[in-house]
């Protein structure tokens, strides 16, 4: 789990009334493309794993599940994407 082999996206989010018209899938294209120009490999987040919605969503990007954390307050599901 080298960290210097991954860019990572941090506080992704759309306004209510911007959801689904394909803003966040924009955002994460840019941002695959944008890691993968910079020569890293993966492209890794982390997400409440107490919002199925929100893992499903990463899922159906492409986002793997590899790992969770225990924050202090919530847990933290960790998704990664191999460019």
């Amino acid at each position: 789990n080298d960290p210097d082999a991954a860019g990572y996206v941090r506080s992704l989010a759309t306004c209510g009334n911007l959801r689904g018209h394909g803003i966040g899938v924009a955002l994460l294209e840019w941002a695959k493309q944008h890691i993968r120009d910079h020569g890293r490999r993966y492209m890794r987040l982390r997400c409440s794993g107490e919002n199925p919605d929100l893992c499903r969503y990463y899922e159906n990007f492409g986002f793997v599940l590899c790992g969770q954390a225990q924050d202090p307050l919530w847990i933290a599901f960790l998704y990664q994407i191999e460019l």
